[in-house]
């Protein structure tokens, strides 16, 4: 099973073995999304354009907890990685500029 984490592009190909979100120390987890919540999730929290990248997690090879929690102002459960996301986990990472790509990347999935 896969959950889905939209970074900034430059962040994701500068970590190394593990991708820490700046989240991680002020949440302590990071925010992750179901497919159907990517693209919902993407057009409340990041601006139109950008070089962000969409990263596919198998939760089996993640090294680090997930956990879903309610999130009343969405009336859903989300995943929140409760530490780094090990590289080795991630399946593919696709870059995109804005809404339209990335829904032509969900559809693809």
């Amino acid at each position: 099973m896969s959950i889905f984490h939209i970074a900034s592009r430059k962040d994701w190909e500068e970590s190394q073995a593990e991708y820490e979100h700046d989240s991680l120390k002020t949440e302590k987890f990071i925010h992750a999304s179901t497919r159907n919540q990517v693209i919902p999730t993407f057009s409340k929290h990041f601006p139109d354009e950008g070089d962000f990248a969409l990263l596919e997690i198998e939760i089996p090879k993640l090294t680090n907890e997930v956990k879903y929690e309610y999130i009343s102002e969405r009336d859903e459960l989300f995943p929140h990685i409760y530490g780094t996301i090990n590289k080795s986990a991630v399946s593919r990472a696709f870059s995109f500029k804005n809404a339209a790509e990335l829904k032509n990347i969900i559809l693809k999935l």
